[in-house]
């Protein structure tokens, strides 16, 4: 299969008995951007416009946070595939679909949709949190992996290591604490900052500003965010002061700017995380700046990624 051009819309040539004999397979190809390449044997009564923005606001199942816009983007942009299934209303009917996503040339994608069928919302709802559930664990394991592997890096004795890696697990702990009290729909941004640097042993004096402190960040976001300030707040002297301040930028997004002052542990800071590990995971860009007077960390985070007050 190739970009080549092509109709916008290819239906069977029978479509005056909508369904009948109607294949529920359905397959179209779009950029990055969303922008609609061709399509193909789509439900009946829908163009290549209409399936492919349906789609796009469908939730995946078994993470609610995230879009099939979101792993659209994320096909194009890395080149992995992708293969899940979520919930779209047509006509008034929720149905399931089963979607395959691919990388094409020119970062485009190519999709395919099959419709399952009528969704039993009894059914869903148990499949939902049994998928919800599964990817959850499996993400917090992986998150528990790569502290631990990371911790062990930076830090010489069994000592150290146990006091950062055991701290990061609290740090992790309470955040899941403040989105399981909103049913893990996400959890307020300075909720989850304060918990991070007001907490034993830590006991920074925080001074917390800025017109964007309403936020509520997704699931995805407390968890990065969190560990993001509490690396932040370890590496700095105890009791030391630790101003935040939480903006939009001109493009719109969440812009997190934390600033302390010397003395600061280096060595100790996992750099990886705040420079591309928690951007990469926010769709942002994270940056460190060190010099005699002044430490600061900026992250900006991406509208994906939190819902305005």
């Amino acid at each position: 299969m190739i970009d080549s051009p092509c109709p916008t819309t290819l239906q069977s040539e029978d479509s005056s008995d909508e369904n009948a004999g109607h294949s529920p397979v359905s397959m179209f190809s779009c950029d990055g951007s969303m922008r609609l390449k061709w399509s193909k044997n789509l439900p009946a009564k829908m163009d290549g416009e209409d399936f492919l923005s349906m789609l796009e606001h469908a939730s995946i199942e078994g993470v609610s946070s995230r879009r099939m816009s979101d792993a659209m983007r994320w096909v194009a942009k890395t080149g992995d595939s992708f293969y899940g299934f979520c919930v779209a209303e047509i006509d008034g009917t929720l149905r399931r679909f089963e979607v395959s996503l691919y990388s094409h040339t020119n970062n485009h994608i190519v999709g395919v949709a099959t419709d399952l069928g009528a969704n039993d919302p009894r059914e869903r709802a148990v499949r939902s949190l049994s998928l919800e559930l599964a990817h959850r664990t499996k993400n917090l394991m992986a998150v528990i992996s790569s502290l631990a592997t990371q911790t062990a890096r930076r830090f010489d004795t069994a000592e150290d290591f146990k006091r950062r890696f055991l701290g990061q697990i609290g740090s992790l702990s309470l955040a899941h604490d403040a989105i399981a009290k909103t049913g893990w729909s996400g959890a307020p941004l300075e909720r989850i900052v304060r918990s991070q640097i007001e907490q034993e042993p830590l006991v920074m004096r925080a001074v917390i500003s800025g017109d964007a402190l309403g936020v509520m960040l997704s699931p995805n976001a407390a968890q990065n965010i969190a560990m993001v300030v509490h690396d932040l707040a370890s590496a700095c002297a105890k009791g030391a002061s630790f101003k935040v301040h939480a903006s939009f930028d001109e493009d719109g997004r969440l812009l997190l700017t934390l600033v302390t002052r010397p003395p600061l542990d280096e060595q100790g800071l996992w750099r990886d995380l705040l420079e591309k590990v928690a951007p990469l995971a926010l769709d942002g860009i994270g940056k460190v700046h060190i010099d005699d007077d002044v430490f600061s960390y900026a992250l900006t985070v991406s509208e994906d990624h939190y819902t305005r007050p």
